[in-house]
């Protein structure tokens, strides 16, 4: 959007639509703002599809606008909506909207709405129409870009794209995996390099080896953490030293001040080789601090490729060989954050003053004499840079006799909850009809709403908080600050759903007391197609949860967790123990890992991936029987909300 950027240019700024200078600015609800003529001509066409139109959508972000509440018929609604006021139009001139490749190849100006990784081009809707018409470029992967994210979401498909090129050979695609060097690479450097190796194959879109991709991400997620631990040290390193520099040089001018004129030559000449040393440590502190902050993008990018795979389809060839090169990326990473690590005791110089002037001066005249030290710092341990070590132990976060102190002064009934944040989590109180976000850590109401009808399941995305109502069919979608955005009417759902992706909803349709799986749009709420066509579950299960391509549920009345690969149709496993009664709440941590509630047993059990029991946490000496578990994203924060006895929440540590 070619908006100028100074506030005498507003007049010449651009109409987003027409790219023409503006005429009668109108704005939508969403803020983004057109020329009169143009919206106009956007409601006539939506009209057209729609006879009864109830809203505008916007043609850049859908969200819908409520019509003039004149009466009139859509051909007058343009006319009516709110005048663009000079604050808004001077806030837009700075919004950085991109344009479709192929269009600006013969001079049109169209707002890309779509990028098509196959061919590196950011596309218009009707390019992406085009894409979708002809053979060659019909199943190419394309994804919808979002006007507050595009800079974002291109960064991270061209580093997609990047990634799905040969490292030897930046013109070939990946094609081949080694079992035996543990590489992908394409058809030059299986000729070439890999000509003697006994296991070569070839990848194709059913292709996986190696750790989960949510493992990947989790491990550059620690990566992350890790090298802002060693930010901080330095950081305070710094601090440290000038504070240092500070104060001795106090000292030193204190001494000054005590002791006659003639033993200044000594005072400036001691100020000096401590500000050399201290300039010289800092020098080196600085440079370490640069590198660290290097190593630390490279660590988020290759984080948020990982977490955007997890969350589009971009086909399993793809995410194979993306897999596979943030892992090599991962282990040089690993290896230089190590090399930084090894000789802390040597790298962390202070500086004191020995031999004090009360002594030493009588005897020698002299102020007193530097010394460096070096100071212990804690560093982090190379296991945290590494994959999560097994977690034996479910240790209470806080007293159990008064659980989540604030949270439970009006005798709740929880039966439902999200991590917002490592700190903070999401709440559905059904006795008293309220959603509450609170922070674990401070005891802290941060905010809560009371809707009018009973709220289920709460499930967090981002900065957005999704509730259920069961009563009412519905989803309804809240900020950060529990403020109604949207809501979603879905016909036929359950209590429970999930989302799949960052912009569909995965949830049980009942059919009388049977139910299957459906999919619905986060935005329109409309249906979507769902790949588990032949899956009747014969009791609507209250408790479900999705991970990636496997569905859990639990059968309460036989005692049993079924696992199912809902994109290939099958059942997978099985789960049923004589200790595991009354099975409820599911979730699984970034490894794969399981964890199944117990009511009546009152334990919780994990499973490995493939079902194998790795252990049991025994509950009933807290006398908590428990309904609902929810595991962070650090893979060390665990949730547990109880039956109507005893509801909670209960916070632990996996140790």
């Amino acid at each position: 959007m070619a908006f100028a950027s100074s506030k005498e240019d507003i007049s010449k700024m651009e109409c987003s639509i027409c790219t023409e200078v503006f005429r009668e600015p109108r704005s939508l609800n969403c803020s983004h703002i057109f020329c009169e003529t143009c919206i106009q001509t956007w409601v006539m066409r939506l009209s057209a599809d729609s006879p009864q139109l109830q809203g505008i959508e916007c043609p850049l972000c859908r969200e819908v606008t409520k019509p003039p509440k004149t009466g009139l018929p859509p051909d007058k609604w343009a006319s009516h909506l709110q005048r663009a006021t000079t604050g808004q139009l001077r806030q837009k001139s700075s919004t950085d909207i991109s344009f479709c490749d192929p269009c600006m190849l013969v001079n049109e100006r169209n707002t890309a709405r779509y990028c098509c990784i196959d061919c590196g081009e950011k596309i218009c809707i009707d390019c992406e129409k085009t894409h979708k018409r002809f053979r060659p470029t019909r199943d190419h992967k394309v994804f919808e870009l979002t006007i507050d994210n595009q800079r974002s979401q291109l960064e991270q498909m061209q580093e997609i794209q990047k990634l799905l090129m040969c490292d030897k050979h930046s013109d070939k695609p990946i094609e081949f995996y080694c079992e035996e060097d543990e590489e992908v690479f394409c058809s030059t450097c299986a000729f070439i390099d890999h000509r003697s190796c006994s296991d070569v194959q070839e990848i194709d879109n059913e292709y996986d080896r190696g750790k989960p991709m949510r493992t990947v991400k989790k491990i550059f997620t620690n990566m992350k953490e890790t090298l802002d631990n060693y930010s901080k040290i330095y950081t305070s390193y710094e601090k440290d030293l000038n504070e240092d520099h500070s104060k001795l040089k106090a000292t030193v001018h204190d001494a000054k001040v005590k002791l006659i004129k003639s033993i200044e030559r000594s005072e400036n000449k001691l100020i000096a080789e401590i500000k050399a040393a201290t300039d010289a440590f800092v020098h080196g502190c600085r440079n370490d601090l640069k590198e660290i902050k290097t190593r630390s993008d490279y660590v988020n990018l290759s984080t948020n490729t990982a977490q955007y795979c997890l969350r589009n389809d971009i086909g399993k060839k793809a995410h194979f060989i993306v897999k596979c090169k943030l892992e090599k990326r991962l282990d040089q990473i690993n290896e230089q954050t190590g090399e930084l690590s090894a000789d802390f005791d040597s790298k962390f110089k202070r500086l004191k003053l020995v031999d004090n002037m009360d002594y030493v001066f009588p005897q020698t005249g002299v102020l007193g004499k530097m010394e460096e030290y070096s100071q212990i710092l804690e560093v982090p341990s190379s296991n945290d840079i590494r994959e999560m070590s097994e977690k034996n132990n479910l240790v209470p976060t806080f007293d159990l006799a008064s659980p989540a102190g604030q949270l439970s002064k009006q005798k709740s009934y929880f039966v439902s909850c999200d991590f917002f944040t490592d700190e903070i989590g999401v709440f559905s109180d059904q006795r008293n009809r309220r959603v509450v976000m609170y922070s674990i850590n401070n005891n802290e109401i941060l905010a809560q709403l009371k809707p009018k009808s009973y709220p289920w399941t709460v499930v967090t995305s981002g900065k957005d908080v999704l509730v259920s109502f069961p009563d009412e069919k519905k989803v309804v979608v809240f900020d950060d600050h529990l403020r109604k955005k949207r809501e979603l009417h879905l016909k036929g759902m359950s209590a429970s759903f999930q989302l799949e992706l960052p912009d569909t909803i995965f949830t049980m349709i009942q059919s009388g007391i049977a139910s299957s799986p459906a999919k619905f749009d986060l935005i329109s709420g409309k249906p979507k197609e769902c790949l588990a066509r032949n899956l009747k579950i014969e009791e609507t299960p209250d408790h479900f949860h999705l991970d990636e391509e496997r569905l859990y549920w639990s059968c309460e009345r036989i005692n049993t967790v079924i696992a199912y690969d809902y994109q290939n149709d099958a059942k997978e496993f099985e789960y049923s123990h004589s200790d595991l009664v009354w099975p409820t709440g599911i979730d699984t941590d970034f490894d794969g890992n399981i964890y199944i509630c117990g009511l009546k047993s009152r334990n919780i059990h994990v499973l490995e991936n493939g079902g194998t029991l790795l252990r049991v946490f025994d509950l009933s000496s807290y006398n908590i029987s428990p309904t609902f578990i929810r595991v962070s994203e650090n893979g060390e924060d665990v949730i547990i909300l109880g039956d109507a006895n005893k509801t909670g929440p209960f916070f632990f540590k996996l140790k």
